[in-house]
């Protein structure tokens, strides 16, 4: 979970879960969109692997960062989803993992 600071309010417009892998996150997003339950993959590529960016690396690999590029799914979050909202993308996931994956 995030930190919360008592003193500032944050929107949360983005909460990213790391998988295993591409895989992994590919089969979790099909599930959860079966159950109408809808995300996205909001940063696919490391920085260094888009074009704009390439002539700053110089060929250069990060592969931590790309692995976090590449088992990082977003999963919906807003002010107006419910707590229900959240306890069923909770247990859409949990039954992934315990009975599917």
């Amino acid at each position: 979970m995030p930190h919360k600071d008592k003193k500032s309010y944050n929107v949360y417009h983005i909460f990213n879960i790391r998988l295993k892998n591409k895989n992994v996150r590919k089969k979790l997003k099909v599930f959860l969109e079966k159950n109408k339950i809808f995300t996205d993959i909001h940063y696919p590529f490391a920085p260094h692997e888009h074009a704009v960016y390439k002539k700053f690396f110089f060929k250069t690999k990060y592969p931590i960062s790309e692995k976090i590029h590449n088992s990082t799914l977003s999963l919906p979050i807003s002010y107006f989803h419910s707590k229900d909202d959240i306890k069923k993308v909770c247990q859409k996931i949990n039954f992934f993992f315990k009975k599917i994956y």
